[in-house]
């Protein structure tokens, strides 16, 4: 009730504050002046404090009366202990003396309300305005820290970025130097890569039957290296398919070797068949021209060794099995010179015979 009227006041007309105003100071003076004069009158005062906000008539005598106890108990007079319920007997029993007394305590305890509710407001305004200066003072603090710890993650994200750009520099530097690297020369692979080639090219043509594929296969050496080559300069990013480029070039160089050993043909058997049947041909002429019953022993053996259908079959199935000339080529030079030998000395008495007859 004290507050509500203590607002109302400030809310209301001048006239009225300055009524606040005095009662409000009277009420201080008199806090001050009971105060001073015992504990009793403090204690009652305080405790008035908590019924100050429903102050009415009933609440204003149980004042007064505690403060006239109170008066009563410093002179040594007896106390009068009345019920609330009771007060108006209580007031027939007072003598004229502590009646005044009583009196001026009930004109005096509105007013000590008064004071002891805006003492009271004060000082929750007080501390109030404390805890907002406290808690202003704390927020200023956080915000300042706040701001340090910002520029502080601001100055650290400076700095990773000063590292993040040199590293960057660091990369991009490398991978210039890289792809220059890789553009003018090969990495260890590709040169392991290419001696092994280069090699296994010269070993697999080393032999007779792939001597005509040497060139060929160098050919598609260069070209593999020329195709590699310009994959790095103009399109590196096409550079993980130069594996499949080298297996394509593997795949054509065991296609020429296949094909030379298919298509090889040894020309110095062809060479020497040929000149054995031209001597042979050449001895049986002799032979017809020296002895006149050559011709008839020749068809008497022609029909003797005809040959029946079942050998005849089996010299189609025969002649259709391939000849492994390379297997018997040593063979062959050596017969070789025991035939020419024989065939010579054959040539040479049949041409003295013919002579001699001539002769």
């Amino acid at each position: 009730m004290i507050l509500i009227l203590l607002l109302a006041l400030v809310s209301s007309q001048p006239t009225k504050l300055e009524d606040l105003k005095s009662r409000i100071e009277s009420g201080k003076a008199h806090y001050n002046t009971y105060a001073s004069i015992s504990n009793c009158n403090e204690k009652v005062m305080q405790s008035m404090l908590k019924k100050c906000d429903d102050m009415n008539e009933d609440i204003q005598s149980e004042f007064a009366l505690k403060l006239t106890n109170c008066h009563l108990e410093r002179v040594g007079f007896p106390l009068y202990d009345c019920s609330p319920k009771n007060l108006t007997n209580c007031y027939m029993k007072m003598d004229q003396n502590t009646f005044l007394a009583y009196t001026q305590f009930f004109t005096h305890a509105f007013d000590l309300c008064v004071y002891l509710s805006f003492s009271a407001w004060q000082s929750k305004t007080s501390a109030t305005i404390q805890g907002l200066s406290d808690s202003a003072e704390k927020a200023l603090y956080a915000l300042d820290l706040a701001e340090k710890t910002a520029k502080e993650i601001q100055m650290e994200q400076e700095y990773v970025q000063r590292w993040l750009g040199k590293i960057y520099d660091g990369i991009s530097e490398i991978g210039y130097l890289e792809e220059m690297i890789l553009g003018e020369v090969f990495d260890i692979k590709s040169i392991l890569f290419y001696i092994g080639s280069f090699i296994l090219c010269m070993l697999l043509t080393s032999c007779p039957e792939t001597s005509n594929a040497r060139v060929k296969l160098l050919w598609l050496f260069c070209l593999e290296i020329l195709m590699e080559k310009f994959l790095y300069w103009y399109f590196p990013y096409l550079r993980h398919i130069s594996g499949t480029i080298r297996l394509i070039f593997l795949v054509l160089c065991i296609t020429v070797i296949v094909w030379s050993v298919k298509t090889h043909k040894q020309y110095d058997k062809m060479t020497y068949e040929i000149l054995k049947e031209t001597l042979t041909k050449i001895g049986k002429s002799a032979l017809e021209s020296i002895t006149p019953r050559y011709s008839s022993i020749k068809q008497r053996k022609e029909k003797r060794y005809m040959p029946s259908p079942l050998k005849e079959q089996c010299s189609q199935r025969l002649r259709k099995i391939p000849e492994v000339h390379y297997f018997l080529e040593e063979d062959i030079k050596r017969i070789r010179r025991k035939s020419d030998g024989n065939l010579a000395e054959l040539f040479m008495s049949i041409t003295s015979k013919s002579a001699k007859k001539e002769v």
